[in-house]
């Protein structure tokens, strides 16, 4: 239809304003097309609806006339659809160059850039270390014999640290070395396509290496299961979380108290420590070693039936991280980024999620069942408790969880500590701190 409104894009965020003093209805792009967050008022909220690629200026204008009982709503509609345009929100040509211009910087930038320190943590070095040295206090470390992995939140560290440091206790000296495999979460990635990217990773701690051999392994021996050059890193938060963990905890001066003996005194191991409990020279310039896979939802498995592997290009893709697990098990260390049910309002719920209330005492109870699955290595276990009900728990974590099962069936896990956290007035986000062994 030629006159029709463009389409209002379905990949931003909406949600209820936080601000009493402006209520509406809050847009955001979580791919950073677009800067611009607006805040629909109520009376404006059902013109959204209009912009699906139907509906005419014509129906709209019609629309805005019985709202307003004023036959004169031209510019109305004209301030209106601007504001959703100049922001990138419709599908139209603004949106286009806008996309067009962030893939190609992404693709021409020679590192991964932090792109949420300033926001979920600080982004100046020493005030960033000062507060993931608070947040790893609290919970002994403790030794986890053959470790393969762990499993942490990917929330903002500020709501989820109780579980990061759950898993990260479980890093030791010896594991700086390592490549850490991280799998995360891919929100608004493709689903069953893994997304790859052969640049470094940067955080206010320092630049994390980026494997590009075993990037290029993988994207060889399933290209139909692979996005390379993933634009979803350059803003996704479920890998830049763990990287700068890992930094904290494997690089630097935060050794100092993220790294301690049982007897709660600074680790002298591997010569990482000096007697006055600083780092040795030369020690402070290490970079970690990382493989960073974005995962897509299995999302035909979840709603149509079947599993995940159903998909040949998504089973050569597991056969290969599989096999690379193999090969390389004294090398690789995996970091599964992670969260787990969404519930309440923010996620289309109609109920008030509160955490600790007997709503979410019941999820809890499902969450710790599938959490018993992956523990015990039963991956078709799992994936049929993530079936039901086509996943109302709306696992985030789904996919990087079963990835990681199929490819290495013999791991077993521990749950470390699970937590709860009301990410606003009406919904939960829950997660878990999670180890694996061989």
């Amino acid at each position: 239809m030629s006159n029709a409104l463009p389409r209002l894009r379905m990949d931003l965020d909406f949600m209820p304003s936080p601000d009493p003093e402006r209520p509406g209805l809050v847009i955001r792009d979580p791919f950073h097309y677009s800067d611009v967050m607006l805040i629909v008022p109520p009376p404006l909220v059902p013109l959204l609806e209009m912009f699906d690629g139907q509906t005419t200026g014509n129906e709209l204008r019609e629309l805005l006339m019985r709202m307003t009982g004023d036959p004169n709503v031209d510019q109305v509609e004209a301030n209106f659809l601007g504001m959703l345009s100049s922001a990138g929100f419709l599908h139209d040509e603004v949106f286009e160059q806008k996309r067009e211009t962030r893939h190609r910087e992404f693709a021409a930038a020679p590192v991964r850039a932090a792109s949420h320190a300033g926001a979920a943590y600080p982004a100046e070095k020493e005030e960033a270390r000062n507060l993931f040295t608070e947040y790893m206090q609290g919970d002994e470390p403790y030794e986890d014999g053959n470790l393969l992995a762990i499993a942490a939140p990917h929330v903002s560290p500020f709501g989820g640290f109780d579980c990061y440091r759950a898993a990260y206790r479980a890093l030791r000296p010896e594991h700086r070395e390592r490549t850490f495999v991280i799998l995360g979460t891919s929100h608004y990635g493709e689903p069953d396509r893994f997304g790859l990217t052969r640049k470094n990773f940067v955080t206010p701690f320092g630049e994390a290496v980026t494997d590009t051999a075993l990037v290029d392994e993988l994207a060889a021996a399933a290209p139909g299961a692979v996005e390379m050059e993933d634009y979803c890193h350059a803003t996704e938060h479920s890998i830049e979380f763990q990287v700068a963990f890992l930094q904290h905890t494997l690089d630097g001066p935060a050794r100092t108290s993220s790294l301690l003996g049982l007897d709660g005194r600074p680790m002298m191991t591997g010569g990482l420590l000096g007697p006055d409990g600083r780092p040795l020279s030369g020690s402070q310039g290490h970079q970690i070693k990382i493989l960073p896979i974005l995962c897509g939802a299995f999302a035909h498995s979840i709603y149509e039936g079947g599993m995940p592997e159903d998909n040949p290009d998504v089973a050569r893709f597991l056969g290969a991280l599989g096999e690379m697990a193999a090969r390389r098990s004294r090398d690789l260390v995996f970091v599964l980024g992670v969260d787990m049910a969404h519930m309440g309002q923010r996620y289309g719920d109609q109920i008030t999620a509160l955490a600790g209330e007997p709503e979410m005492n019941e999820v809890e109870q499902r969450d710790r069942a599938r959490i018993a699955a992956l523990c015990s290595g039963d991956a078709k276990g799992y994936w049929e408790l993530v079936q039901q009900n086509q996943d109302d728990l709306k696992w985030c974590g789904a996919s990087p969880f079963y990835a990681f099962a199929k490819a290495l069936p013999n791991a077993r896990g521990s749950l470390r500590r699970y937590g709860q956290w009301n990410i606003d007035e009406a919904s939960v986000v829950s997660f878990a701190g999670m180890t694996f062994t061989h």
